[in-house]
């Protein structure tokens, strides 16, 4: 039976008797579904409510994007060109170093490779129109509200 978060709330203050901590209860119930999440990561399961597909679009010229906001794992990423859709090959922030020296003199094409770099990706070539991105991932879950259920 899914419960709401005020359910929940009232739940552990009937259990710890703890009448003045609401809001933190709270905060613990937002904390509780985060760990329940890490401990089902370490063993290799993932819900499947948690897997999207984020859709981005790119700019002709810029090499640079920001992953999706609360996103906790990456899996791949995907270019639509004219109809057809391929998978963008990874290339570590090293390797692409060594291919592109001097990133001012880089070509702008449709990207065919990506590179992580923190929080961000950048594409190479860099797009020389607008393109459809797909990021396939996992996210972290929101934080409940009141009334809203499990």
């Amino acid at each position: 039976m899914a419960m709401t978060h005020a359910q929940l709330v009232t739940q552990v203050i009937e259990m710890t008797g703890r009448s003045d901590k609401t809001t933190e209860i709270g905060v613990y119930v937002n904390w509780g579904q985060i760990a329940v999440v890490r401990d089902a990561a370490r063993r290799k399961h993932n819900f499947s409510f948690l897997i999207k597909e984020k859709y981005a679009s790119t700019a002709d010229g810029t090499e640079s994007y920001t992953f999706p906001s609360g996103m906790r794992a990456f899996y791949s990423l995907r270019i639509q060109t004219a109809g057809s859709e391929r998978k963008l090959l990874n290339r570590t922030a090293r390797s692409k170093d060594i291919a592109v020296p001097y990133p001012a003199g880089q070509s702008e094409g449709c990207p065919v490779r990506y590179t992580p770099w923190g929080r961000n990706f950048e594409l190479s070539p860099i797009p020389d129109a607008v393109y459809t991105l797909y990021v396939r991932c996992s996210v972290w879950p929101t934080d409940m509200a009141t009334g809203e259920t499990s």
